[in-house]
């Protein structure tokens, strides 16, 4: 019986070694990973498979988040699990650098948003604004340059932050803002930890992990060992997948959306927030002589049924399959928000809706854009820059660009 007990401890000893060997092999290549990736300003292999928001963002001291600057990554298209070519510039850009100051004759235009106006799922060259860049060229005939600077999780308080702490050097003559349908969620998360002046502009969001070196806290597992940070980051995928739907927080992932619905909780105060910020933007643009177009596009469920209608694209986002929401409410309020600002706008819906294969004009597997969806989405704007006469405004006209819902206001700034 001793002998046999023996052998048991024996056995469960030497498990218990090689356990804690693979532990401590693994602990070691996650920390020389970390160097390496601190060393070349690149993402870590350890964050492959990880979204973006957790490899090539992060917390700001000014911004409250921001993109990796001078940093290149492969990311993965979600529907075909193809390489992507991801890089950024010095300003936290996609793309390549930027010159300062702006060569003359240049018209430069910046967009700002998240990411549907980084697309990360997709070659650069197929985000809107690298298409627009090149409709653009195309019709004015000169040279114009578009540049990308949307961030994961952005909002139009984020962009304003964005503008005022290091985008306005790049001097643009146009500021293309996107709004999505999550900024409402995304603004309602940052609003409290974002400073204000006296006449209730932000003017600095400072994000809690930035101050973790300099305060008193309990330490965390996760903190000493990496082993423990990349069990909990898997982890935290796989609730994200899972969790069910519950409360009517619009900060919950699972309910950002829901002030989209046709029938949907009362978050008129998030909503005003949400867009209030689009006056500081029209003001920081002013004093750069530049202009402001607002613009948005629906999700898949606004479009169709049957649009990115998968659990990877819906569940998560706590959206029943086979949703449809038709209410055109969230497309009033951001005209509205537009005109009390008195900046241009452009509503896409009407476009996307009417659209042949209106569904491919999304991924399935993730509501992104598709690349059919970013096309359309550029010719649109290129139809509303062009027409509202970027080049000479004067006079106030009326313009109906392709897929607006109502008429664009366009007042030159001189009035």
């Amino acid at each position: 019986m001793w002998q046999s007990l023996g052998r048991n401890l024996k056995g469960l000893l030497t498990a218990a070694c090689l356990l804690t060997f693979m532990i401590c092999a693994i602990e070691i290549g996650l920390r020389v990973d970390r160097y390496r990736s601190a060393l070349s300003n690149q993402p870590s292999l350890a964050a492959a498979d990880l979204p973006i928001e957790d490899q090539l963002v992060s917390p700001s001291l000014d911004t409250w988040v921001e993109l990796l600057r001078n940093a290149k990554t492969t990311l993965k298209n979600p529907d075909t699990d193809q390489p992507v070519a991801f890089r950024t510039n010095s300003f936290g850009a996609r793309g390549p650098e930027v010159t300062v100051p702006k060569p003359r004759g240049l018209l430069r235009v910046l967009c700002l948003g998240d990411e549907t106006t980084l697309a990360p799922e997709l070659a650069e060259a197929e985000a809107y604004p690298a298409v627009l860049q090149e409709l653009l060229s195309n019709h004015m005939g000169s040279k114009v340059e578009v540049i990308n600077a949307g961030v994961p999780g952005s909002c139009p308080r984020i962009a304003a932050l964005q503008l005022r702490h290091g985008l306005m050097s790049l001097q643009p003559d146009l500021i293309v803002l996107h709004f999505d349908m999550s900024d409402v969620a995304e603004d309602a998360a940052v609003r409290r930890f974002v400073s204000l002046d006296r006449e209730g502009n932000p003017t600095l969001a400072i994000h809690p992990a930035t101050r973790k070196a300099c305060q008193l806290r309990r330490p965390r597992l996760a903190d000493e060992f990496m082993v423990v940070q990349q069990a909990e980051l898997q982890l935290a995928r796989i609730w994200d997948r899972n969790v069910p739907v519950a409360g009517e927080s619009v900060i919950d992932r699972n309910q950002r959306y829901r002030w989209t619905a046709d029938h949907h909780p009362d978050l008129e105060a998030e909503i005003n927030s949400s867009m209030a910020p689009i006056r500081t933007i029209r003001d920081l643009a002013t004093a750069l002589g530049a202009r402001v177009l607002v613009s948005t596009t629906p999700k898949p469920w606004q479009v169709s049924p049957n649009a990115s209608n998968t659990a990877e694209a819906r569940a998560i986002n706590g959206i029943p399959r086979d949703a449809f929401w038709e209410s055109l409410e969230p497309f009033q309020r951001l005209v509205a928000a537009c005109k009390k600002a008195d900046v241009e706008y452009v509503i896409t819906r009407k476009a996307f809706v009417d659209a042949p294969e209106c569904e491919r004009l999304f991924l399935k597997k993730s509501p992104a854009l598709s690349t059919m969806g970013h096309d359309l989405y550029a010719r649109i704007l290129t139809d509303t820059i062009t027409g509202a006469g970027l080049k000479s405004p004067s006079a106030e006209q009326e313009i109906i660009p392709s897929g607006a819902e109502e008429p664009v206001r366009t007042r030159s700034r001189r009035d």
